[in-house]
């Protein structure tokens, strides 16, 4: 059977343009024509200059320390842990740092200096003016504020910022969950990052959720580690019975190929008693070795995760349920444990005019957590409470295991009902698991 060919439609007369020849419009541009640039390595094959790394792991774990370390070595220009040469100057280049968790005089400072750094070539960026000529002063806040940042960098030929941790530094109109609106950042830093020449390494905690795939363990839009060239994780060494050693590892690398991991403990110092990184070479674990965990540890995790994903979602209001699905599947949570945090939550599908939004009840009995009278409590839920109709939710196919036939149910052949109580962990609608509707006549 053949095909029938679309018929183009043409193009409207208001958007064709009669000024301008066709000849004269620009096509694009040539390879040819096109500059290459050499590829920079601050440490090579695992942070490059000029572009953006992500640097991921648990509180806790050291990654602070780590990129204070980092810092040190840059402003003297001392050589990495692997034996790779620090590629800046000879005699030391700038560093820039954002820490939004840590104190300077206290915390930072002494680790900076147990590490060896030269004070005199690193800025840190904490605070900026309300406003010119202002004695008030403000978080800094991106990407509101590249041109301090820039500033900052021009001050001492800076060749690494360091941003820990990433989500703090974003501003109150920012979704981290949201592609769009991270991607618009983002390009504002690697704008900022091609014109300096300055490697800016972005530290995130990661998500709640063990196991799988790396790239999506850490917080926020997956587009923040899409827009990254290279990738690295801070995860415990799971060789060390005593728990005190740690393990860099490439979670990605777009510009060459991945370096072995490394290994790595806190320990204090003996100048200071500040905290400093004791390096202890290679490692044959990779990046899913680190992230792997145990099936029952993943499955707990992965529902709270979910739970305080939702929670953080509907914090300010009703949403739309696409976006919500949308943006938790950048979260790496799954549909099916989206829709179990729905339930838990009591989160009720509304039909609107645009469209399916989600929005949380509250009852009274409930607690934050949504630990109250849900699946915990499902066996005990009782029967001729609810709806007499199966549930409205958008992607409910008028499923049967919503209804509960009252006199089967009575006279103890519960069978259905314990089919319900299967099917109601995953339903979509919320209503259907904790009011069980009485209609007759349907089995």
């Amino acid at each position: 059977m053949s095909r029938r060919r679309r018929k183009l439609e043409p193009v409207p007369q208001e958007f064709v343009r009669h000024d301008v020849e066709l000849e004269d419009y620009q096509r694009g541009v040539l390879f040819s024509a096109m500059e290459r640039d050499e590829i920079r390595w601050l440490w090579e094959g695992r942070i490059p200059l000029g572009n953006i790394t992500v640097l991921d792991g648990d509180p806790g774990l050291g990654k602070s320390v780590f990129t204070t370390d980092l810092a040190a070595r840059v402003t003297v220009a001392r050589a990495f842990p692997d034996g790779s040469p620090c590629g800046v100057e000879a005699n030391g280049a700038g560093v820039v740092m954002l820490n939004a968790e840590d104190s300077f005089s206290n915390t930072v400072g002494p680790r900076f200096d147990a590490a060896g750094g030269d004070s005199e070539r690193a800025v840190w960026l904490s605070e900026v003016p309300e406003e010119v000529g202002s004695e008030y002063n403000r978080p800094v806040s991106l990407p509101e504020d590249i041109t301090f940042l820039e500033g900052a960098i021009d001050r001492v030929a800076t060749r690494l910022v360091i941003v820990d941790p990433f989500m703090a530094f974003l501003s109150s109109y920012t979704n981290a969950h949201k592609d769009q609106d991270i991607r618009h950042v983002l390009a504002r830093l690697k704008s900022l990052a091609e014109r300096t020449g300055a490697a800016i390494l972005l530290v995130r905690h990661l998500n709640k959720m063990p196991g799988g795939n790396p790239l999506y363990r850490g917080g926020g839009s997956i587009g923040i580690i899409g827009a990254a060239r290279s990738g690295l994780i801070v995860a415990r060494d799971p060789d060390d019975p005593e728990d005190k050693k740690r393990v860099l590892a490439s979670s990605k690398q777009n510009l060459s190929e991945p370096r072995p991991s490394l290994v790595f403990a806190v320990t204090s110092s003996t100048v200071n008693g500040a905290a400093r990184i004791e390096w202890h070479g290679g490692s044959s674990l990779d990046a899913t070795d680190l992230m792997r965990a145990p099936l029952e540890e993943e499955e707990k995790s992965a529902l709270e995760e979910a739970l305080e994903f939702l929670k953080d979602e509907l914090s300010d209001g009703p949403m739309a349920a696409k976006q919500i699905k949308l943006n938790a599947k950048g979260e790496g949570v799954s549909e099916r444990t989206l829709n179990r945090a729905k339930a838990r939550l009591k989160v009720q599908s509304i039909k609107e005019a645009y469209g399916w939004t989600w929005t949380r009840l509250r009852a009274s009995g409930d607690d934050q957590d949504g630990r109250d009278s849900g699946i915990g409590n499902l066996a005990g839920a009782e029967v001729g409470s609810g709806r007499d109709s199966a549930c409205s939710s958008e992607d409910c196919q008028g499923c049967q295991h919503c209804q509960v036939r009252e006199d089967e149910v009575s006279e103890g052949r519960s069978g259905n009902l314990d089919e319900w109580r299967s099917h109601a962990l995953d339903c979509e609608c919320g209503d259907c698991l904790f009011s069980p509707p009485t209609t007759k006549g349907m089995s």
